[in-house]
């Protein structure tokens, strides 16, 4: 009997550790996941960044030709 007992112990511990073990996997793999989802928006948000800059660069540049060009044409 006492023998039975003893084994059923340990496989009541390899569950337990089993279960254990896959919960960190689980939770690991979300976390993964959830820093891959934040990268992809860091990544979107500094494409448009850089989107909008080079929009602005050109409004710029484009107002600043026709500035000096009216400065040339007024002189």
């Amino acid at each position: 009997m006492k023998k039975d007992s003893r084994i059923y112990s340990l496989l009541l511990v390899s569950v337990i550790l089993l279960l254990l073990a896959v919960s960190l996997i689980w939770v690991q793999q979300t976390e993964i996941n959830k820093m891959q989802h934040e990268q992809i928006i860091i990544k979107q948000r500094i494409d448009n960044a850089t989107k909008a800059l080079q929009t602005k660069d050109a409004e710029l540049e484009s107002y600043l030709i026709q500035y000096f060009i009216n400065q040339g044409v007024e002189k």
